[in-house]
């Protein structure tokens, strides 16, 4: 075998470089190197740097100054429902309230003060979003998650708004990378908070949506078009999502400055408002890819993915094929490129080739949000 081996130097090029291409697909495959490439794909995002918010995208933040102003949290509807009117005066867009509101109260005029005053809203052309709580798993229908329950406003409220699911779901590290758009409900799509507030910026009609969706439901795809984006999903039909920047990247406004009229009415003319919690005391945050210790409150998380839908467009993952491909190549490539040359060339090569392979898949990401895996190409590499 020895003698073989020594009288077919390409024999064996050949044979190490087919076995380390297999083996460096098998751990792609099955992505056994997980946390490395969650954290390469991280990186991305610090050397993109921060890139200018979608216009028109405030933030009414319960902050911890608007609980000293007025008083302790949950504040009663009828404050909701004074602010709904200062914002109905601007006219803006859209309106998410990213506030829980899944029971009547025993003060029922103020639960029928903030329904007057968002269905005045309503008749002002200004749509009005509620949050629906539903914590999702895997689903019958392939591609899709479903809610272990549905918990929507109280009926009056519901009534005369509308009102979709609030829920994400962070990575196994805890980082929060995608957002879901849609999950299936007794047999049909339905929409999540930001996608019927992103259909309002658009002039979408709830119906019109529910019957896009409705379409892209029956041909079980793996992608969903939203405008001129084609946003492509997992197997949870999640997509990812495109961050303008770290925490404090939105403008936010103050709740009780905003009901203090601080702030002119055109300040909110044709913007999406969302209103929550902008304090870790209420406990609604998460972390993101670029402040993995600094949290991001879940009205910037909805921020960002409105962010994404209406302005910065979707990250478009390389295929599962062609990174196969690419590892396979390199690997099988690299070995016949080390056997041609001495070892301290050989060495040269590795970091030269890395390098560039490195920065052709940044600036991939950088200039045309395309993400291509990063540990497994480079392991391909060193292996060989």
């Amino acid at each position: 075998m020895k003698k073989f081996l020594q009288a077919f130097p390409l024999r064996l090029s050949i044979i190490l470089g087919i076995l380390v291409g297999i083996a460096i697909m098998f751990l792609s495959y099955f992505n056994l190197l997980g946390g490395l490439e969650r954290a390469a794909y991280d990186m991305r995002f610090a050397y993109r740097g921060s890139v200018e918010p979608a216009d028109k995208i405030l933030i009414i933040g319960i902050t911890d100054d608007c609980l000293e102003e007025l008083g302790r949290w949950p504040w009663d509807r009828d404050t909701h429902a004074q602010l709904i009117e200062v914002l109905t005066e601007g006219k803006p867009a859209a309106i998410g309230i990213d506030i829980i509101l899944s029971e009547p109260t025993q003060q029922q005029w103020m639960d029928q003060a903030l329904v007057a005053a968002t269905e005045a809203a309503v008749n002002n052309s200004v749509s009005v979003v509620y949050p629906v709580s539903a914590p999702p798993t895997v689903s019958t229908t392939p591609g899709f998650l479903t809610p272990t329950f549905y918990s929507t406003p109280f009926e009056e409220l519901r009534a005369v708004s509308q009102s979709g699911f609030i829920n994400v779901t962070p990575d196994v590290d805890g980082i929060l990378r995608k957002a879901l758009l849609w999950m299936e409900y007794e047999g049909k799509p339905i929409p999540s908070f930001d996608l019927l507030l992103w259909a309002a910026a658009q002039d979408i009609t709830p119906a019109e949506l529910q019957a896009h969706l409705d379409y892209y439901f029956s041909t079980s795809t793996n992608q969903l078009t939203l405008g001129d984006s084609n946003f492509s999903l997992d197997a949870g039909g999640r997509t990812l999502i495109n961050y303008a920047g770290p925490p404090n990247s939105f403008p936010v406004l103050p709740y009780h400055l905003v009901l203090d009229g601080a702030y002119p009415s055109s300040t909110f003319e044709d913007a999406i408002i969302l209103v929550g919690t902008y304090t870790s005391g209420i406990h609604d945050y998460y972390f993101s890819p670029y402040a993995k210790d600094t949290p991001m409150f879940g009205i910037e998380v909805h921020a960002n993915i409105l962010h994404t839908l209406l302005k910065a467009g979707p990250i478009t993952s390389v295929s599962l094929v062609l990174n196969l491909a690419i590892v396979f190549l390199l690997a099988f490539g690299s070995m016949f490129l080390y056997q041609a040359v001495r070892p301290v060339w050989g060495f040269g090569c590795l970091v030269l080739m890395a390098g560039v392979y490195y920065f052709t898949t940044w600036q991939l990401f950088d200039n045309s949000a395309i993400y291509t895996e990063t540990i497994y190409p480079l392991l391909a590499l060193t292996s060989s």
